[in-house]
């Protein structure tokens, strides 16, 4: 596999040159197309951009130990966006201005993915989002791999209402800044709203930008005899939170959002929470020959399991090679435009390693499922369905 990068950090370059040392013998090649890979390879959540660019890669290496699309390499390039909004809008269009790019998977938090899919609508660019959290309509182009910010919050107060035995519930959420604000509260209100249809009582806490005065936090849930609480908003004060204070909160249950889906979360605190939204649309990951090959590469690539996110990651980099190379015409190379004309067909699906990716007209974008996993000592852990 052939690997074109920009300002990625030293220790991934150096794993892309030797990916791509190691994928030049192949015979003679049509020529070159690319795909994209847009995450966080700085500031938050690393871990999980690293896990999902690895399994991409091993798309990558299967189809070009294939002879590639339709006899032309494939060619991967990884942006770094920090996670956040402005970065990735820069790299959507940095990506759209590479015509051999035929589509882009990638784009972790809610802010980052509204961003970018704006610009992938208006360039004509196709892109997979790997966020969950989000609303409205898909633009044209954009496939969204994640639950509906709805739909989370259906699982999360259906998680509430049977940990707290219908007593007292809290809803903890995050004052965000200007480029981010109203994602982590209006996923609070939400589930304020469906747990209170359900009859709990809910107390409502929010946290200044800056707050970090935890004991406070910790004295306002044992005022409210909360028995269990939902946090909306990201991993990193969570986790100080409950490293500090968890202990003074015996009994209490704990429902981390969906930025908590990290492997970064599990190593700071993943064994202290109850249980974490889980966020993948591809919950049934089957075991079939393609998926049992994956897991064996990953592990043999990584030394560990995919996570879930690995796994989507690497059925939509399949999906779209699929319809990349569908799109092909004679000895016409793949391009974006042809890819375009066949991204948007009512209720038709692809495989990728076992995992069903459903593209529809329906404006609400993508059916998808939400739903909890535990946050075990194994974790991520399984899924458990609802």
């Amino acid at each position: 596999m052939s690997i074109a990068c920009r300002r990625l950090p030293f220790v991934l370059l150096f794993a892309m040159l030797a990916t791509t040392v190691a994928g030049c013998s192949h015979g003679s090649w049509r020529g070159t197309v690319k795909i994209g890979f847009v995450g966080p390879f700085s500031g938050y959540d690393t871990t999980s951009a690293y896990d999902d660019y690895r399994a991409l890669q091993l798309a990558v290496e299967e189809w070009n130990d294939n002879g590639g699309v339709v006899g032309y390499r494939v060619e991967v390039v990884a942006l770094d966006d920090r996670n956040q909004p402005l970065e990735a809008a820069l790299q959507a269009r940095e990506m759209a201005a590479d015509p051999d790019v035929l589509g882009v998977v990638g784009y972790f938090s809610a802010e980052t993915a509204a961003a970018a899919e704006r610009e992938h609508a208006l360039l004509g660019l196709p892109a997979l989002v790997l966020a969950a959290g989000w609303e409205g309509a898909a633009p044209p182009g954009v496939l969204r791999l994640g639950p509906a910010m709805e739909e989370m919050a259906t699982e999360a107060a259906d998680w509430l209402q049977e940990r707290s035995r219908g007593g007292p519930v809290a809803v903890v959420y995050e004052e965000r800044g200007p480029a981010e604000r109203g994602l982590a509260e209006n996923l609070a209100r939400l589930v304020q709203s469906e747990a209170r249809a359900r009859g709990l009582s809910v107390d409502s806490i929010r946290l200044g930008r800056y707050d970090r005065n935890w004991p406070e936090l910790a004295r306002r849930l044992r005022v409210s005899k909360a028995r269990a609480v939902y946090y909306s908003g990201s991993f990193e004060p969570l986790a100080s939170f409950w490293a500090a204070e968890g202990g003074s909160l015996p009994g209490l249950e704990l429902l981390a959002s969906d930025k908590a889906d990290t492997p970064d979360f599990a190593r700071l605190i993943g064994g202290k929470a109850s249980a974490v939204v889980y966020q993948p649309s591809t919950y049934d990951f089957a075991m079939d020959d393609r998926g049992l090959s994956f897991e064996a590469r990953y592990r043999k690539l990584t030394g560990k399991q995919p996570r879930p996110n690995a796994r989507l990651t690497y059925a939509a980099a399949v999906y779209l090679l699929q319809k990349a190379a569908a799109a092909a015409e004679g000895d016409k190379k793949p391009n974006r435009r042809d890819l375009m004309r066949l991204w948007w067909q009512p209720e038709q699906s692809r495989e990728g390693a076992g995992a069903t990716l459903w593209e529809s007209k329906n404006p609400s974008g993508m059916p998808a499922l939400a739903g909890l996993h535990l946050a075990t000592p194994g974790y991520p852990g399984p899924r458990e369905v609802p």
